[in-house]
């Protein structure tokens, strides 16, 4: 890392004309020097300096300035930064044509384009910049460093556009367009653009509030970052980070003040996240509520991530069964042409017959024909999947079946989903797609809470997750714990859609996962109000003893899961009162729609579920429940309604081939299953009365 060398800056001012009228001053060198001295050599390094080489080492020499004893109170202290005047100085003023020093509490309005730094400092000053169309920018410093502050603040004034640029291209001093050691606010009706070609956009060791601002922030490491705390309320922020994390803190620690640190609050307005990494990632909680409108894109997912791992490959696989002799592959292209595909012979050595295939790149969606004693048979049209690399086919009862496996490894069938081309190999807890890195859409050491919004997340790796191995600052160890009581959220995850290493409470809101390896997991898992899709390729909801004994709880509320993996997963218990649970399971028996090592109890609510014979399992009934299963073939393309005391209760559409084990149960004397060829409930997407 290379450190700037300190430079000594010999700074001066002008007495003004009397109290009540403003002058003008000039920055002419040989008229100001006499009226200060120069202030006493600083270089120090802050030793708390965060893992991304923020270094604090001092670079500068502050001026000694006094007070202006004609200063006008009553007017505002004007700095034109174009023409390098001060109107109005307080005499804590001081400006050259590279290095614009403010060192004394006060308001400021800066205008004008500056090619140099611009520093704040002042043992707990309490300093606010008005920013009245600036363009400040350096390839040398840091464009605006707050050092030794008790408070600074940064308001973009009404209808004014503002640009900060760090265009420095090697490691220095405060590595941020925009640094301070103290509390920072970015607020204002104007536009504030902050870039970084270096390292961090925004960054304050304390705690960072945005306010009502529209603030756009492009740097290579993390875009947003509070050491303390971030907090964005009712503003329009565009963050991309192309190599780190779009908003992060890093403290977990109880303040001098009783506050909890590591906070990340997004309450209101409109954020846009693009991130390599995390999204968000908050070394303590993540809160967000009074409806924002919130969209995060990582990794892959994101245009601007100049660190991503590409989830698609061009080799893909099929295993043949013995009795299949050849199969092609017809892909669908981005452009809706068709392309068919023969695939080369090849032997695993495990005595298994593959063939390996080219995909083209562009590719969408395909179709397997295969021939089997001179007969061809012909799969679905299927979606494009990035999980596995690999499908095994076979032929059963006239049906070409599918199931997934990662090329060359023993791995059970059925892992994976009906339909999509495999990422490359090398499984991660089954999941040969997820990343080796964090690169989550909201991440926190502790807890996440949701109240509302509309929350949209593409991440390469969980789409919501909270950690519960993480000992914090504070001593204690991270919660994971997340609850979601409103909100419109929808959810596409390389990896978990959501995932609570210990309790996920959803209590309302709209849910969406539409693309994800599980859906849903945690350790206690409650649906207690609000509407859920999960689709997965994997498990569905899936409880695990990461703490304790697994439950799965359903309360209230609606649960709908498309699974390839199993439906309903609980290492432990699932306990059902109330709500309403529709789930659709694999094709094939390596998996059920229904799995849980205990026991499973029904007292109330309504359930209907459908999958492949295997693991065969079903809930005990408590009294007022009725229901039973039903083994039934022949249902692919048809509807399943669910009637409870001659009531139309619950419907699932069958969208997948070898579904013959159906699960269902309601709240009432008698529960029975029809199967029909068109829907009984008119415009209701889950079938739910």
């Amino acid at each position: 890392m290379k450190k700037m060398n300190v430079i000594l800056m010999t700074l001066g001012v002008l007495s003004l004309a009397s109290c009540g009228k403003s002058t003008s001053t000039s920055n002419d060198t040989s008229n100001i020097t006499d009226s200060i001295t120069s202030g006493s050599s600083s270089s120090t390094t802050d030793t708390s300096a965060d893992t991304d080489n923020e270094t604090t080492t001092v670079d500068f020499e502050l001026p000694t300035l006094t007070e202006n004893s004609e200063y006008n109170r009553e007017e505002d202290i004007l700095i034109d930064l174009a023409n390098k005047t001060i109107t109005n100085n307080n005499g804590y003023v001081a400006i050259d044509s590279d290095a614009l020093y403010i060192l004394a509490s006060g308001t400021y309005t800066l205008s004008g384009d500056y090619n140099g730094r611009v520093v704040i400092s002042g043992e707990d000053a309490e300093v606010e910049l008005i920013l009245n169309g600036v363009s400040i920018q350096s390839d040398t410093y840091a464009p605006i460093v707050g050092y030794n502050l008790g408070d600074l603040k940064i308001t973009a004034k009404k209808a004014t556009e503002n640009t900060v640029s760090d265009l420095r291209t090697t490691e220095g001093s405060f590595n941020s367009a925009i640094y301070a050691d103290c509390d920072l606010d970015l607020k204002g009706k104007g536009t504030l653009n902050i870039t970084s070609s270096l390292n961090n956009g925004i960054h304050t060791k304390d705690d960072l509030k945005i306010k009502n601002l529209t603030l756009n922030v492009t740097a290579p490491n993390n875009a947003i970052k509070g050491n303390d705390s971030v907090t964005i309320e009712e503003a329009n922020v565009l963050a991309i980070s192309s190599s780190g994390d779009a908003i992060k803190t890093t403290n977990s620690d109880i303040s001098s003040k009783g506050n909890q640190r590591g906070t990340v609050t997004i309450n209101g307005g409109t954020v846009k996240l693009y991130a390599a990494f995390d999204g968000i990632d908050a070394s303590y909680d993540v809160v967000i509520t009074n409806s924002p409108n919130l969209t995060i894109n990582t990794d892959s997912y994101s245009e601007y991530s100049s660190e991503i791992s590409n989830p698609q490959t061009l080799n893909f696989y099929l295993r043949l069964d013995n009795n299949i002799t050849n199969a092609t592959i017809t892909a669908t292209l981005s452009d809706g042409s068709t392309k068919t595909i023969k695939g080369t012979s090849i032997s695993s050595g495990f005595g298994r017959s593959y063939l390996s295939f080219a995909l083209p790149s562009d590719i969408t969606s395909y179709k397997i024909t295969a021939t089997v004693s001179g007969t061809t048979y012909q799969t679905d049209n299927m979606n494009l999947n990035t999980r596995y690399d690999c499908i095994y086919i076979s032929l059963r009862n006239g049906n070409l079946l599918t199931s997934y496996e990662t090329y060359q490894t023993t791995t059970r069938p059925g892992i994976g989903g009906p339909g999509g081309m495999g990422g490359h190999g090398g499984m991660n807890d089954g999941n040969s797609n997820k990343s080796d890195y964090y690169s989550k859409g909201i991440k926190a050491d502790n807890t996440i809470t949701i109240d509302s919004g509309d929350i949209v997340i593409s991440s390469h790796d969980d789409g919501i997750h909270a950690n519960a191995d993480v000992t914090l600052e504070n001593g204690s160890t991270g919660l994971g714990n997340i609850s979601i009581s409103g909100g419109d959220l929808e959810i596409v995850s390389d990896d978990d859609g959501i995932h609570a290493d210990y309790k996920l409470d959803i209590t309302g809101g709209y849910i969406v996962i539409k693309e994800s390896y599980e859906a849903i997991e945690g350790n206690i898992i409650t649906f207690d109000g609000g509407v859920v899709e999960a689709n997965a390729s994997d498990d569905g909801i899936n409880a695990t003893n990461k703490i304790e004994d697994a439950y799965i709880y359903f309360k209230s509320g609606t649960v709908y899961v498309n699974a390839s993996g199993d439906g309903l997963d609980s290492n432990g218990y699932i306990v059902m009162t109330g709500g309403n649970v529709i789930a659709i399971g694999p094709a094939d028996g390596g998996n059920g729609v229904l799995d849980f090592d205990n026991t499973f109890k029904m007292t109330g609510g309504n359930l209907l579920l459908a999958g492949c014979s295997g693991m065969d399992q079903k809930p005990t009934l408590a009294s007022g429940v009725s229901g039973s299963v039903m083994r039934q073939s022949n249902t692919y393309g048809r509807y399943l309604t669910l009637t409870v005391d001659s009531k139309l209760t619950l419907e699932l559409y069958v969208s997948k081939n070898n579904i013959n084990y159906i699960i269902y149960a309601g709240y009432g004397k008698s529960s029975s299953v029809s199967i029909n060829s068109t829907s009984s409930f008119s415009g209701n997407i889950y079938g739910v009365a």
